[in-house]
């Protein structure tokens, strides 16, 4: 619908539905109703109709009022406001249809172009805001872009049985869109809301709980088996929390596994006001990773040549605590892209 006829119309509904008689709708409502009853023959004035509708009174001005003028007045003001109600009520219908016609379109026009890979098409089509663009009310807008990075590095184990876990739901996209590329795995979604759980299937399982909590780890690494291949962190985004659970999951990942923190910009209070990260980290959690792959040419047990021993880089390595030694000497690799991380776990 065109804008400005649906700015008119949202201005009238206010003013209709405030009772409002001194702007557009008053205006319209006196003119309307006073040009219309002209045309039928009727001898009120302009302003013995302002009069009608603003005080329903009017003074006959030392001259003869027919009623019938006065009930037909009455009347096209009444009409008026049946029409209103009928058009924002159709204009509502109306705009909900207008929107569905352009995201299925939208989709429909990607589907038949070559742009996306096949994860990223899957997004878009479950409407996450992981793929490169995601339909919303009149437009198709640019969102994360993360899928086709992961498509890149996921596509050959697409048929393998194994477990993802993701660490917040939302509103269940990315977990149908992991459930649709990956065919034979089975899907953990972490949440904090119990209504997460209207997202099960047979292959997406949900548990209620704290992504930084041991509580969780515990339910969770039970319900996996004790190993999942990919494991993303989506869920409050604060830097402190981020690093928690890197931590407390890094266990439950399988080797050669991925470990995947997106949203790295959200900063230490991470992204919802209403929910207080339970861990407050003043570091980025991008910093956070960096030094973890400082020391990838030692593992925990592994013992330095003779010549790196006395450098003050071997010394900062031996006094960290030995759970973060250990995932140091697990990483094999990370790739940064544009506000994610992607680790990977050593064989």
């Amino acid at each position: 619908m065109n804008e400005s006829v649906d700015k008119l119309i949202k201005r009238l509904k206010i003013e209709f539905e405030k009772g409002e008689r001194s702007g557009v709708y008053g205006f319209t409502q006196r003119h309307l109703a006073y040009n219309s009853n002209k045309i039928e023959g009727s001898k009120l004035t302009e302003n013995q109709t302002a009069m009608i509708f603003d005080t329903g009174t009017i003074s006959s001005d030392g001259g003869i009022v027919r009623t019938k003028d006065v009930e037909e007045m009455t009347g096209h003001f009444i009409m008026f406001n049946n029409m209103l109600k009928a058009i924002i009520h159709s204009y509502h219908v109306f705009s909900r249809y207008h929107v569905n016609l352009k995201n299925a379109k939208a989709k429909a026009e990607y589907m038949l172009s070559e742009k996306g890979s096949c994860l990223d098409r899957i997004g878009f089509l479950q409407e996450t805001d992981k793929a490169s663009i995601i339909p919303t009310g009149y437009v198709v807008k640019a969102a994360h872009d993360y899928l086709r990075h992961y498509d890149y590095l996921f596509a050959q184990f697409r048929q393998d049985k194994f477990s993802l876990v993701e660490f917040g739901c939302a509103e269940g996209a990315s977990l149908r869109t992991w459930e649709q590329y990956f065919p034979n795995a089975e899907i953990y979604g972490v949440d904090l809301d119990e209504n997460a759980k209207r997202h099960e299937t047979d292959r997406i399982h949900i548990v209620i709980g704290d992504a930084t909590s041991q509580e969780t780890h515990d339910l969770l690494k039970a319900e996996t088996g004790g190993s999942a291949f990919i494991i993303l962190d989506d869920a409050s985004h604060a830097w402190g929390d981020q690093r928690r659970s890197f931590e407390l999951f890094w266990d439950i990942l399988s080797p050669e596994g991925f470990y995947i923190v997106e949203d790295l910009e959200c900063g230490s209070e991470g992204a919802y006001h209403d929910y207080h990260p339970a861990v407050l980290d003043a570091q980025p959690f991008s910093e956070y990773i960096h030094d973890r792959c400082k020391f990838l040419r030692w593992s925990l047990d592994q013992i330095p040549p003779e010549e790196y021993r006395h450098q003050e880089i071997f010394s900062r390595f031996t006094q960290l605590p030995k759970h973060i030694r250990k995932i140091e000497g697990e990483i094999d690799m990370c790739i940064f892209v544009p506000s994610a991380v992607i680790v990977r776990k050593k064989t």
